[in-house]
């Protein structure tokens, strides 16, 4: 049987995204030593929270860790390793549960201060913040669409079947015994 078409796609959208994945980590090391975003009101009150902080340097190491996973069950996707399919559907729930705990350290920590910091400015720096607080909830929810999505193309009959070990068309010949 050769390769589904789903596969080949999450294959390589898994190496694409496991590139963008250590674009955003270095993005998000970089961030808190940027001056602009260092000095900027909204961000400073976000680069003082301790939880905060601690869950960009999480988020980090498992970004790191994520990205390494997307590349190896790409290529082993687009290789048809068995391992591959079972990895990718681990990879896709844990990477739920990651995004389930990155919103709601969203709509613990950063929302209610970028309500407050609204609440106490005025003007274009209050409808920012407001904005950068919508945006952010319902910018949590993106990460949830990939995961999803290889969880529907992994689980299907036709993904399943295309992994299946196969027995061989023919055994190999027995070795002929001259007398």
């Amino acid at each position: 049987m050769q390769r589904p078409t789903p596969v080949t796609v999450f294959g390589i959208l898994n190496i694409v995204f496991a590139a963008f994945g250590v674009l955003g980590v270095v993005a998000a090391l970089a961030m808190p030593s940027l001056p602009f975003l260092r000095n900027a009101p909204e961000m400073a009150i976000l680069f003082e929270n301790p939880v905060y902080v601690e869950w960009l340097r999480i988020s980090a190491i498992v970004g790191v860790g994520f990205a390494i996973a997307l590349v190896t069950l790409g290529i082993g996707l687009l290789t048809m390793k068995p391992w591959a399919r079972a990895g990718t559907i681990i990879y896709a729930i844990c990477a739920l549960v990651f995004a389930i705990a990155g919103q709601a350290v969203n709509l613990t920590y950063v929302l209610p201060t970028m309500m407050e910091q609204a609440s106490r400015a005025g003007g274009p720096q209050a409808a920012g913040a407001i904005g950068g607080a919508i945006g952010g909830a319902f910018g949590g929810i993106m990460p949830l669409a990939y995961p999803i999505l290889l969880l529907i193309f992994m689980t299907r009959p036709q993904t399943v079947a295309a992994f299946r070990p196969r027995a061989p068309d023919q055994p190999p010949p027995l070795p002929r015994q001259g007398w």
